[in-house]
C-alpha cells in the first residue's frame, strides 16, 4: 500500500504524479536512488486529506488547495470521515490515559461537557478553529504530565491553554467565555 497524506495540499506536480500512477497499467515510482521502480502488482493507493479536494471554504485548513476533479475520478473509492463523537473519544481517552482517569472520577464527564461546548461554539462560528481527537490528546498529555507528579489537583484552565493559545485573540476570548463554567480545578486520588 502506498499512502499519500494530505492530498489536498499537493501542488500541481505532485497531483500530476499521482494521476499518472493511477492512470497507467504499469505504474512506476522513483526510488531513493533516483531510479524508476515498478510498483508491485496489486499495490493499493490511498490518500488522506482535510477537504474533499475543493479547497477549504471555511478557511480553517488554509494549506488545502482545490484539486483537479480528474484526479479524484481516478480513485476507486472515496470515504468521507467525520470527527469522532464524544462517546468514541471517551473510550479512547479512558484506554490511553487509564492511570490519570482512574485517579480523577470527575475528569472524563467534565471533559465531555467541555468538548461539547467547544464544538457547539465552533459550529455557531463563535470560535474560529477546530477541536479534534489530536487536540484532546495534547490536553490529556498535559494533564497526565502534571497529574502524575506529586500534585493532587490539576487546573483544567491551564490544561486547555494547550488548545486555546493556538486560537486567534478573538476566538481565544470566545473560547474562554464558553469554557469558564467548566474550567475548574479537579482533585486526584492517590496514585
Amino acid at each position: 500500500m502506498i499512502i499519500f497524506t494530505d492530498l489536498d495540499r499537493a501542488d500541481t506536480a505532485e497531483a500530476e504524479y499521482l494521476r499518472t500512477l493511477l492512470d497507467t497499467r504499469d505504474p512506476r515510482i522513483e526510488g531513493p536512488e533516483g531510479v524508476m521502480e515498478k510498483v508491485f502488482p496489486g499495490t493499493l493507493f490511498a490518500a488522506t486529506g482535510n477537504t474533499n479536494g475543493m479547497g477549504d471554504s471555511r478557511g480553517r485548513c488554509i494549506s488545502a488547495k482545490p484539486q483537479d476533479a480528474s484526479l479524484f475520478n481516478r480513485l476507486e473509492r472515496v470515504v468521507q470521515m467525520h470527527y469522532f463523537d464524544w462517546e468514541d473519544e471517551q473510550r479512547i481517552i479512558q484506554s490511553a490515559f487509564a492511570p490519570i482517569v482512574s485517579r480523577c472520577s470527575d475528569l472524563v464527564p467534565t471533559l465531555g461537557r467541555i468538548i461539547k461546548a467547544i464544538r457547539a461554539s465552533i459550529t455557531a462560528e463563535q470560535i474560529y478553529g477546530e477541536f479534534t481527537i489530536r487536540d484532546l490528546y495534547f490536553i490529556m498529555s498535559y494533564i497526565e504530565d502534571l497529574g502524575l507528579s506529586d500534585s493532587s489537583s490539576i487546573s483544567l484552565r491551564d490544561a486547555f491553554r494547550v488548545w486555546m493559545d493556538r486560537l486567534d485573540p478573538g476566538s481565544r476570548a470566545n473560547a474562554e467565555s464558553t469554557l469558564n463554567p467548566y474550567l475548574k480545578t479537579l482533585s486526584y486520588g492517590p496514585p
